[in-house]
């Protein structure tokens, strides 16, 4: 955390959201969660929120300024490793790497736009359902 003090605007970068000083969720942004494919660069990291506060819709408030804040950095993907995959492809469109172990996801900025745009441009091709 120190060096996101440091080096603001960069990465690691650390976002927390709390309530009156205490902390309900938090999430970071590093180089790598501890995943061999060092070319899969930033991962995000260490998700959580508070089992009390959980449905309030806080880790998608997270993801949607991390996308922010790293999509300004003129990142394209954001990756991360996770056993919650439902979670992150209804919530961000996160789609898996295939063959990627452990589990890795990618298109975490704009995944959902992505995915989106991807099923209209079959769609018009007439290659869709």
């Amino acid at each position: 955390m120190k060096s996101a003090v440091k080096s603001p605007g960069g990465v690691p970068q650390w976002y927390v959201i709390d309530d009156d000083g205490r902390i309900l969720a938090g999430a970071g942004v590093i180089e790598n969660d501890f995943h061999e494919r060092k070319d899969l660069a930033p991962n995000l990291c260490a998700l959580f929120v508070e089992q009390d506060v959980r449905g309030q819709g806080l880790a998608r408030e997270l993801l949607r300024q991390i996308r922010t804040d790293i999509g300004g950095l003129g990142v394209s993907d954001l990756y991360l490793v996770t056993d919650h995959t439902a979670f992150y492809e209804k919530c961000v469109g996160a789609t898996i790497i295939p063959d990627s172990s452990p589990g890795i996801y990618k298109d975490f900025l704009g995944g959902i736009e992505k995915r989106k745009a991807r099923e209209e441009e079959k769609d018009e091709d007439g290659s869709g359902s």
